[in-house]
C-alpha cells in the first residue's frame, strides 16, 4: 500500500484573492515569524502574488553549503629542514607531534603530497575544526568542513618550519557559506499566506486575515524562492520516526542525511515529502548509523531486497507521482555482476577464459565442467589405450557454454574406443592426430564441430585418412605428373610369320608421350626391321627402324606430337615389316593419363 502524501493546503490558495501574502526578513534561526519582522504585505491576488515572485528572485541565497578553500604553492626546499605546523588561523590542521621533514633533494610536487597526506590523516577531534587537501603539481587546495566554513571563513595560512623552505599563500581560506536554506539567512526575505484561515492555518475562507496577524499563516517560501543551479544542492538532515523519512522538499535534487531512530542503526521503508513533483531526486546517505533500506515494502522500490547506507556509500532514488514510488537510479557501490550473477541469469560467461594443457590418458572418463575448467584444453603426448578413453562435457551447462579441445596427441587404440566430445575416434584419427573440437552448449545441447589443425608448430598435423577421401574425390587432374605417368610394354617380333600388327588395348584416356624400342634377340643381318605406331584410327603417330645386325640391348626412341591420344578401351598397334625373317624387340611405351 502506497504512503500517503504530505502535503502543504496553502499551495493551492497561493493567488486566489482571499487574504494577504505576508514578505518577512529572514526569521529562520530566530523561531516563529512576528509581525516585527513583516516586510510587505500584500493581496492575495495575482498581483500581490506577481510581487513576492519578484521578491523571491531577491530572496534567494548566492550559494548554500559551500566549503571554504585556501590555495598555498609550495616551493623547492633548499636543504634539511621539517614542517612542524600548519595553521589556518590558529587551529593546527596537522598533527605536530609529527614533524613533515624534507631535503634539499626532495622535490616541490613530492613535499605538497607529503603536506596533502599530514593534513587528511590528521583528526582534531571536531568536525568543524576537520580540514582535506588535493594538490596539482607542488600547489596544495586546503578546505574546511560545511560545520567548520563560519569558524574558518576568510582566514589565512600559517605555515612553520624550521627553516630552508619557503611557500606562498595564493589565496586565504574562503568562499565558504553556512546557508542550507533556498532564501539568504542574511540579506532575504521569507513568505507566508493566510488566505482567510481559520485557527491552525486550516480551511481557505473559513476565517478572515488580518494585516499584521501571522499566527494563522502558513510558510510559502519554498514555492516562490527558487534553488538555482548557482547554488549548492540542498542538504537536510532527518530522523527516522518508525521507519519512515518525513522531509521538505526545498528542490528537484535534494540530499537527505539519515540518522536512526534514537542514534541507533535503523530500517527505511516509506518515504514522504511534502508536495513532491514527478522526477524529483534524493539521494540518501548516513552521517554514524547504518540503514537499511527495504524495497517494497511501502513507497521504495529497489534493484535489490535491501541495501544498507552505511558513513562511506550512498543511494539516490527518483520519485513518480503516478504510482507515489521512489524508485533507484544509482548506488555508490554498485559494481558489475559478478561471474555467478550472469550464470544465474543464463549468460553462458567463464570466469576461467584460461588454457590447460594435459597429456593424453590411457583410459577413463575426464568430464569438463563450465566455469570450473579452463575453456581452452590442449591433449598431448601419446598413449595405448588400455580402456576406453572418454573426453566428455559436463551436461549442466548454459547457453553460451564453450569449450575447446585441441588434439595434438597420438593414441593407440587397439580393442578400445577413444571419445572426444562425444565422437568416437576412428584408428587412424586418433593415431594421426592433428584435430580441434569445439563445443557450445544451444538449447538444452552441446553442439560439437570437428575441424583439422593445420598449425605447423604442432607435434601432431593433420594427417588425411582413408576415410575423408569420398569414392573418385580423387581426380587425375589434382595429382602431379609422376603420379599420372606409367609406362607399357609391349613385345614385337620380325621372326619368320610374326612380321604385322601387335595390339594393345589401353585402358583409361591418355597421350602417349614417348616409345622406346630395345632388341632382345639380333636382328637378322641383312636388312633393317620397321615398326610403325598407330592410334585407334589407324592414323600413323611415328615409324622407327632398328638396324640390320642391332644386338641385344640396343634401341631407339620416339617422339609422337600427333595421333597420340587415346581413350579408355581404344587400341594401338605397332606393325613390324622386314624383307628377311630375323629379330624380337620390347617396347615400353610411355604414357600420361587424362
Amino acid at each position: 500500500m502506497a504512503a500517503p502524501i504530505f502535503s502543504n493546503p496553502a499551495l493551492s490558495d497561493i493567488g486566489n484573492g482571499l487574504g494577504y501574502i505576508y514578505v518577512t526578513n529572514p526569521i529562520a534561526i530566530s523561531g516563529a515569524p512576528t509581525a516585527g519582522e513583516i516586510f510587505k504585505v500584500s493581496p492575495n491576488d495575482a498581483d500581490g502574488l506577481r510581487d513576492a515572485k519578484l521578491l523571491g528572485l531577491q530572496a534567494s541565497a548566492l550559494a548554500t553549503n559551500r566549503v571554504a578553500t585556501g590555495i598555498i604553492t609550495v616551493d623547492v626546499p633548499t636543504g634539511v629542514g621539517s614542517i612542524t605546523n600548519i595553521k589556518v588561523s590558529t587551529m593546527p590542521i596537522i598533527n605536530t607531534g609529527s614533524p613533515i621533514t624534507y631535503t634539499g633533494a626532495t622535490i616541490a610536487a613530492e613535499l605538497a603530497q607529503k603536506i596533502v597526506d599530514g593534513i587528511n590523516a590528521y583528526s582534531p577531534g571536531s568536525s568543524e575544526d576537520t580540514f582535506s587537501a588535493v594538490r596539482i603539481d607542488n600547489v596544495v587546495y586546503i578546505s574546511t568542513s560545511v560545520s567548520g566554513v563560519s569558524k574558518y571563513n576568510n582566514q589565512s595560512t600559517t605555515i612553520t618550519s624550521t627553516g630552508n623552505f619557503t611557500y606562498t599563500e595564493d589565496q586565504i581560506v574562503s568562499g565558504g557559506s553556512t546557508s542550507d536554506e533556498s532564501f539568504d539567512d542574511s540579506f532575504g526575505y521569507q513568505f507566508f499566506l493566510d488566505a482567510d484561515y481559520a485557527s491552525g492555518g486550516c480551511c481557505s475562507g473559513a476565517g478572515t486575515a488580518t494585516v499584521n496577524d501571522l499566527s494563522k499563516a502558513l510558510e510559502i517560501t519554498p514555492f516562490i524562492v527558487n534553488i538555482g543551479l548557482q547554488s549548492a544542492i540542498p542538504i537536510v538532515s532527518n530522523q527516522l520516526t518508525d521507519d519512515s523519512l518525513v522531509y521538505d522538499r526545498k528542490g528537484a535534487l535534494t540530499l537527505v542525511k539519515l540518522t536512526g531512530e534514537g542514534g541507533a542503526n535503523d530500517s527505511l521503508d516509506t518515504i514522504i515529502t511534502k508536495n513532491p513533483s514527478d522526477g524529483d531526486r534524493i539521494v540518501l546517505y548516513s552521517l554514524t548509523n547504518t540503514i537499511t533500506i527495504n524495497s517494497g515494502s511501502s513507497n521504495i522500490t529497489l534493484k535489490t531486497s535491501t541495501y544498507d547506507v552505511i558513513t562511506t556509500d550512498s543511494i539516490e532514488l527518483m520519485y513518480n507521482t503516478s504510482t507515489n514510488i521512489w524508485y533507484e537510479l544509482s548506488r555508490s557501490n554498485q559494481v558489475i555482476g559478478s561471474i555467478a550473477d550472469y550464470r544465474a541469469a543464463g549468460y553462458g560467461i567463464f570466469g576461467l577464459e584460461e588454457y590447460n594443457e594435459s597429456a593424453v590418458s590411457a583410459g577413463g572418463t575426464t568430464t569438463y565442467v563450465a566455469n570450473t575448467d579452463d575453456k581452452y584444453q590442449k591433449l598431448t603426448g601419446s598413449s595405448v589405450l588400455s580402456s576406453n578413453a572418454i573426453y566428455e562435457l559436463d551436461a549442466a551447462a548454459i547457453d553460451g557454454d564453450e569449450f575447446w579441445l585441441e588434439y595434438d596427441a597420438s593414441v593407440v587404440v587397439g580393442a578400445f574406443s577413444l571419445s572426444i566430445f562425444g565422437i568416437t575416434l576412428t584408428a587412424d584419427q586418433a593415431l594421426n592426430g592433428g584435430l580441434m573440437f569445439y563445443g557450445r552448449f544451444l538449447e538444452s545441447g552441446w553442439r560439437v564441430q570437428v575441424t583439422i589443425n593445420l598449425n605447423s608448430g604442432s607435434t601432431y598435423t593433420f594427417q588425411a585418412a582413408t576415410e575423408f577421401y569420398k569414392d573418385s574425390s580423387v581426380t587425375v587432374a589434382k595429382v602431379e605428373d609422376n603420379l599420372k605417368t606409367e609406362v607399357i610394354v609391349l613385345p614385337i617380333s620380325w621372326d619368320t610369320n610374326r612380321t604385322g600388327d601387335h595390339k594393345i588395348v589401353l585402358p583409361f584416356p591418355c597421350t602417349i608421350t614417348q616409345i622406346d624400342i630395345y632388341a632382345d634377340d639380333l636382328i637378322e643381318a641383312t636388312d633393317d626391321a620397321d615398326v610403325d605406331f598407330k592410334n585407334n584410327a589407324g592414323l600413323s603417330m611415328g615409324t622407327q627402324t632398328l638396324s640390320a645386325g642391332t644386338t641385344i640391348g640396343s634401341g631407339v626412341s620416339l617422339t609422337p606430337s600427333s595421333n597420340n591420344t587415346f581413350t579408355a578401351g581404344q587400341v594401338l598397334t605397332a606393325t613390324t615389316t622386314k624383307a628377311n625373317a630375323g629379330g624380337n624387340a620390347k617396347v615400353s611405351l610411355t604414357i600420361v593419363k587424362s
